[in-house]
């Protein structure tokens, strides 16, 4: 769980589908600052996850309302808001966001946060984009910040959808040889249920669209300055060969089977396999290429023979005595 050295009784952490925390690494060459808590995960492609703030009785600030914003790849997505009465309970209070919400048709509704592969273009088209420096910065990052809050009145809510979008492609020169092969992403169930039914199916577990409870919208002042939040939570989602190739885990060929799970074990194979059929190819061209090199060597050795009859069987006439 990420928790902050400066202050106690609170704790943010990301869940996955089945509500079971993601294992955190924390990377020991970096330090961590006393509002700033920076961990990795491993991320899936396809899952969906679910972020967890827990305010516990230690908690300093429960006389303040706290304003906490989700940020995916450097873009804020939502935020909640947590009043005094919830912060002040004797057991503490924790609440969980799912996704992105926005209103439609007088109902709010929840776009699912989920994790997806990043397409790298080896060919690097597009590495001069506009913007595109500061996107790829951001990516491989879900980041969660706080600020001390008053309210100064309700909010008409807005009807407009989140505007995040999903990197289609990222040229490989841009990502400067970090570990990043996923990025962060909500999918927009609610359109598409009304749009195509077989692309909902293909979506398995998100099913029909979430109509989530009604969800009211104040206006604020800031205590905290808006470029200052007084905690700060950066969740680092790696794949797991990401997170080995990061030194943070150890990989799988390196640890005892038995200590492996099926998951593991399964991914284990796989790699296996690939290498196995990575190997074969390598040795069939290797193979190809020597039976052409011996070919090309034959006919090579067939001509200097040719030659060497050739100049062997020319009858000469010496002509100095003549």
């Amino acid at each position: 769980m990420a928790v902050l050295k400066g202050i106690n009784g609170l704790q943010v952490q990301i869940l996955s589908p089945k509500d079971s925390y993601k294992e955190e690494y924390h990377d020991t060459d970096k330090e961590q600052s006393d509002n700033v808590a920076t961990q990795y995960i491993e991320a899936e492609s396809g899952q969906e996850f679910h972020i967890e703030w827990h305010f516990q009785p230690a908690f300093p600030f429960k006389d303040n309302h706290i304003r906490s914003s989700v940020h995916l790849d450097g873009k804020e997505v939502d935020n909640i808001i947590c009043d005094t009465k919830r912060l002040q309970r004797w057991e503490g209070y924790r609440t969980v966001l799912s996704g992105a919400r926005f209103k439609k048709n007088g109902k709010w509704y929840e776009l699912p946060f989920s994790f997806a592969d990043l397409n790298i273009d080896e060919d690097n088209h597009g590495l001069n984009d506009t913007g595109l420096k500061e996107k790829v910065s951001c990516l491989g990052e879900i980041s969660v910040r706080l600020w001390r809050i008053e309210k100064t009145g309700e909010s008409k809510s807005s009807t407009n959808q989140p505007s995040f979008k999903s990197l289609k492609t990222v040229p490989e020169k841009a990502l400067k040889g970090r570990a990043v092969s996923q990025q962060a992403q909500y999918v927009n169930t609610y359109l598409v249920v009304l749009k195509e039914r077989e692309i909902a199916d293909l979506l398995q577990s998100l099913g029909d669209e979430r109509v989530v409870a009604d969800v009211s919208v104040s206006h604020v002042r800031y205590i905290n300055p808006y470029d200052k939040p007084f905690a700060v939570f950066n969740f680092r989602y790696r794949s797991r060969s990401g997170l080995e190739a990061l030194g943070l885990i150890a990989a799988l060929e390196d640890r005892p089977i038995e200590s492996l799970s099926n998951e593991e074990l399964r991914e284990l194979v796989k790699r296996q396999q690939e290498q196995l059929k990575a190997t074969s190819q390598v040795k069939t061209e290797v193979k190809i290429k020597r039976e052409r090199e011996d070919d090309d060597g034959a006919e090579r050795k067939i001509k200097r023979q040719d030659r060497s009859r050739t100049s062997e069987d020319v009858e000469t006439v010496d002509l100095t005595e003549v």
